[in-house]
């Protein structure tokens, strides 16, 4: 009898430690310029993200009021990187993405993808120093549910907090 519940708690504890390793992070570093991918299966679906960014010269020693193309510059680098574009398919299906989710972005890092139960969450570091920042996005297989900004020094701490909804025609 002892033999039998031993055995059963350590094929529960393989059980577990498999589906621990299938859903393993994804962490890439962000491309100063040009495109960012992370691919990752959420259930049956195939997840893929996209970012596109460029670098921008900025000018530490004047430090003049950037133009419009720099406005999300935190000039905590150089040269700074905008995001351009940020993309998230599941099963070769694009989600709508809004331009709040990532037009405020500037020169991330790196990004983590990793599986929250039945969804996704998309977390982007950047910046640096009082500038650092880092947002965690939160979507399923059939859209963005959730943005989330906090400091780097404070990242349980939410500076901002968006809710994305699903609305239909005639709703």
């Amino acid at each position: 009898m002892m033999i039998e519940k031993y055995a059963a708690g350590l094929l529960m504890l393989l059980v577990a430690c498999q589906a621990n390793a299938a859903k393993e992070d994804i962490v890439v570093n962000v491309h100063p310029s040009g495109v960012t991918t992370i691919a990752s299966k959420l259930g049956s679906s195939d997840i893929r993200v996209t970012m596109r960014t460029h670098e921008v010269e900025i000018n530490e020693a004047s430090r003049e009021k950037p133009r419009s193309d720099q406005a999300n510059c935190t000039f905590s680098r150089q040269p700074c990187i905008i995001v351009d574009t940020l993309n998230i398919s599941a099963g070769g299906r694009d989600l709508f993405i809004p331009r709040s989710l990532f037009a405020d972005l500037s020169d991330p890092t790196r990004a983590v993808l990793a599986q929250d139960g039945k969804g996704m969450n998309l977390t982007i570091y950047g910046g640096d120093a009082s500038e650092s920042f880092v947002l965690r996005v939160s979507f399923d297989a059939s859209r963005i549910k959730q943005r989330i900004l906090s400091s780097a020094f404070s990242p349980d701490k939410p500076l901002q907090e968006t809710t994305y909804y699903e609305r239909v025609m005639g709703d």
